[in-house]
């Protein structure tokens, strides 16, 4: 190669590089912009006091605010209901579980059901948040409308207990009843969920290899033993994902709790059953932004916590052979 070539060589090379570093750079620098500074600044202001949104005015005040936030009884009990509702996600993996061996099973049109299915996930929460809503409603909602059907004028009392007053039996009003708030909020959840467990869980069934089920029924195994004894282990490390994503969701519930409780900044629900913490965080901001960025930064805590405990029991049955 000659000298001139040599230099064209590596003036290109050089070039190269530095486009690569642009490419890679373009997203580092929106991340630190948008994500790490804010994170730093967030945990900066948890150890001050300031006015609102106003940083010139922050002033140093040590653990005081994590004082505060470990104390208020508030803090706990919408820790307490964001994983109360974690127990959608579980419901959501369930039905997926069921729902993608079904379809695994040469359904016809089980493409097409995987598409409708899909549909609530990739649907605007705010606006499926809205529609449950009329569909709860207690005085024109298909849901009491269809449960009534079903048990008759005493549904109330047959399913939930509810007493007659004067002898008349009472639609369900489910935004009032405590009892029933947060799990009519668990099961709108797991309806908008489990659609990206089913396919996820259905690329997973795919490549479980058939010589396994060959086996299985040459031991004598019939469908319900060939599910716990090959078909779950071989997907245990989707559903560990699943599993891992579902809680991380879960804790942080806000927008559909926020639908629910309405606009009142001083209602969080029946019992405050809707005080979800990413909803009492967000309603603290304006008021003590140090306050909230505390209970931000223990929430983060709290996910990390919970993932390596996961991780932990993960080894115990998660199948990785």
């Amino acid at each position: 190669m000659t000298e001139v070539a040599r230099k064209s060589h590596k003036r290109s090379r050089l070039n190269n590089q530095w486009e690569g570093y642009i490419y890679a750079g373009i997203p580092l620098l929106g991340f630190a912009l948008f994500s790490l500074v804010p994170a730093v600044i967030s945990l900066v202001i948890c150890f001050g006091d300031m006015v609102g949104y106003n940083l010139s005015t922050f002033e140093f005040a040590g653990l005081h605010n994590f004082v505060d936030v470990l104390t208020d009884q508030n803090f706990w009990h919408a820790l307490g209901v964001s994983f109360y509702a974690t127990l959608s996600q579980i419901l959501a993996l369930l039905v997926a579980i069921i729902v993608a061996v079904f379809l695994n099973r040469d359904v016809r049109g089980s493409k097409f059901l995987s598409v409708i299915y899909f549909i609530p996930y990739i649907c605007s929460s705010v606006a499926t948040s809205l529609m449950w809503q009329r569909m709860f409603n207690p005085d024109y909602g298909v849901v009491n409308a269809l449960l009534k059907a079903i048990f008759g004028e005493r549904y109330g009392e047959i399913l939930f207990g509810i007493e007659p007053i004067g002898g008349v039996y009472l639609d369900v009003n489910w935004f009032n009843e405590p009892d029933l708030f947060m799990p009519m909020l668990i099961i709108i959840m797991a309806w908008s969920s489990a659609g990206y467990g089913i396919v996820v869980l259905g690329a997973a069934l795919v490549s479980v290899d058939e010589v396994l089920y060959e086996a299985a029924k040459l031991d004598g195994a019939g469908s319900v033993r060939q599910f716990f004894s090959v078909t779950l282990p071989q997907i245990t490390p989707t559903v560990y994902f699943l599993l891992m994503l579902g809680l991380v969701n879960g804790l942080q519930t806000f927008d559909i709790a926020m639908i629910f409780v309405g606009d009142a900044w001083s209602g969080y629900g029946p019992d405050n059953m809707g005080m979800t913490l990413m909803l009492y965080i967000y309603r603290q901001s304006p008021l003590h932004m140090p306050y909230a960025s505390v209970m931000s930064w223990l929430l983060f805590l709290v996910i990390f916590a919970v993932q390596k405990l996961n991780e932990l029991l993960s080894k115990r049955w998660v199948f990785n052979g």
